[in-house]
């Protein structure tokens, strides 16, 4: 375009004045019908004062060099898009992993893998008459929202909830949150971080107990949807009269209420009414 407009501007004085003045300071020195373009008088051209005035198409070309290149309409459209995949994706992202994913997600995160959750059960109790009681482990550094939590009993070998109870608070930083029956006589009721008199506490020993955060199951005791008779799951050690107790081995929950359940894996066994490690979580 710069060539084009000295061109044109080339021609034009090359044309001469209409008075035959050559030189010239202001428009007003030119005759009628010129202008004063670089020092020389020339006649004033609609192409001319277009393209080479500062007019419509020069105007025009320099905010299509500014759209294209120049910072505009494509260069702003450009940034723009970086901050979209750097801003928003990055957001979303970071923000998705960190704050969606590490704030949402990765709130859910600690239940959506549940391998990575800090929460299982720890102690199961199973005794005589009302004598029962659950143990759930918090093995973080931080204290774990439980609010979003519940446990569900599924009685007898159906495969749809029997009773649920949702948890309340939260559990300390390697702390264990209890919930016991109110008609034990094994221990104090009062001691337990919760209470209640029948729903999940009304479970025995071949009934199955799924721990769940945020919809997710985080670990189960039994088999979801399996009758395993009144002695319960086990071969050497039993869920029906016997209190067991995680292993110190263990690192997370079995989230699966369809596979096999065998105690011997996981768990201590200790004769039935066995309730002096409840409400303190022994591994280290």
């Amino acid at each position: 375009m710069r060539a084009f407009l000295g061109f044109v501007v080339v021609a034009l004085v090359g044309a001469g004045c209409g008075n035959g003045r050559t030189t010239c300071h202001f428009n007003s020195d030119c005759a009628a019908g010129n202008m004063c373009v670089s020092g020389r008088c020339a006649p004033t051209a609609p192409d001319a004062g277009a393209d080479a005035g500062g007019g419509v198409d020069a105007g025009r070309d320099a905010a299509v060099v500014m759209v294209d290149s120049g910072g505009g309409i494509d260069a702003g459209h450009d940034a723009a898009v970086v901050m979209v995949d750097g801003g928003s994706d990055a957001g979303r992202d970071a923000g998705s992993d960190g704050g969606r994913d590490g704030g949402r997600d990765s709130g859910r995160d600690a239940f959506v893998t549940p391998t990575g959750s800090p929460l299982w059960f720890s102690e199961y109790i199973e005794g005589s008459g009302n004598n029962k009681a659950l143990e759930i482990v918090n093995t973080s550094g931080t204290a774990f929202d439980v609010t979003a939590c519940e446990i569900r009993l599924y009685a007898n070998g159906v495969s749809t909830m029997t009773a649920s109870y949702s948890m309340l608070g939260s559990i300390p930083a390697h702390g264990v949150y209890t919930l016991c029956s109110t008609m034990a006589t094994a221990y104090t009721p009062a001691s337990c971080t919760d209470a209640i008199a029948a729903g999940v506490m009304g479970y025995n020993g071949n009934d199955a107990i799924e721990l769940v955060c945020g919809g997710v199951t985080i670990d189960v005791i039994g088999e979801i949807g399996v009758d395993p008779g009144s002695a319960g799951w086990g071969s050497t050690i039993f869920t029906s009269n016997q209190t067991l107790r995680r292993m110190c081995s263990v690192t997370a929950g079995d989230p699966n209420g369809a596979d096999p359940f065998t105690p011997e894996t996981e768990w201590t066994g200790f004769p039935s009414d066995t309730v002096d490690g409840l409400g303190a979580y022994g591994c280290p």
